[in-house]
Parts: C-alpha cells; structure tokens; sequence
C-alpha cells in the first residue's frame, strides 16, 4: 500500500458519529484521490439525492502521491453532486495546498461528511483522533476571519478549511 495511509474518515454531522474504515479495498480497481472518490460517491449516494441532501456526501480524497515531495503533490479531490451543474449532476473538482498533505499526515486518505449538525460545527483532525466541535462562535464569519479563530491558541502548523459566510 505504498503512499497509503489505510484509512478513511467518515463523519456524519446529523449523529456526530466519528468512524474510520480501511482504504485497502479501493487501492488496485480504482486510481488514485479522484478515483477513490468517485467510487466512494457511488456506492455512497443514492441515485436521487439532492445536492443539499443530509445524504449527499461530501468527499474529500488524497491520492498516493499526496504528501510526497513531488511536484502537484498536494493535490486532492473533492466528489459530491453539485447544485451548480444542470441538471444537478455528480461533480468533482480539485483543491491544493496543504490540506491533502495534512490530512494524509493525520493518517487518513480521505474524509466523507455526510448529515446536517444541528447547530453550527467544525471538525477538528489531530494527531489524537478526530472530532467535531461547536462552532457557534464562528456562524457569520468569513472564510479567513473563520481560520485566524480556528488557529488562535493552536500549533503554529496547524491548517483549516474554511468555507463562507
């Protein structure tokens, strides 16, 4: 399982539910992050869901390369179905920057949210585990307002995502 962590993380907001599950079965028939993804996003979603479904997951996956020292190696995919494509459709795009590496660095391959929180919330990943958190202090900030909160008091090292208001 070279450039494998052998993990993927699953968190469902609805429930608050923290689960892992092995990556090995997805490594030789489907190629790499966005490969990874799709698959999951089909066995995952059900063929009506909504893009702001509860159950229409978001996934986010990093490939083997992710996190080695190679050029483009910190790209990652996110998969999940897209309110901006007509008709409403499967999509995936690209991210890159440190979270890919990050999160294969917390021991994961990738990272699928699914549900509704209650209440505003953030996932915290750490060496430790992962879990999510109260955000309500947060609801209302921008996307960079959002992460100088997150990292205030944090590991000089630590990264976010961060979506808007």
């Amino acid at each position: 399982m070279y450039g494998w962590m052998g993990k993927l993380l699953f968190v469902d907001l609805s429930t608050r539910e923290v689960t892992e599950s092995p990556t090995e079965p997805y490594i030789e028939p489907y190629v790499g992050g966005r490969g990874l993804g799709a698959r999951l996003y089909w066995e995952l979603a059900r063929q009506d869901v909504r893009p702001f479904d509860p159950d229409n997951p978001l996934i986010f996956t990093a490939g083997p390369l992710v996190g080695a020292r190679a050029q483009a190696a910190t790209v990652m995919s996110v998969v999940s179905k897209s309110p901006a494509a007509l008709p409403e459709s499967y999509c995936y795009g690209n991210i890159a920057g440190y979270v890919g590496p990050e999160l294969k660095k917390a021991g994961y391959d990738g990272l699928v949210v699914t549900g509704r929180a209650a209440r505003p919330a953030h996932l915290a990943i750490t060496d430790a585990g992962a879990e999510i958190r109260d955000a309500r202090a947060l609801w209302g900030e921008n996307a960079m307002a959002t992460g100088r909160r997150l990292l205030a008091g944090l590991s000089p090292d630590a990264k976010f995502v961060a979506i808007g208001v």
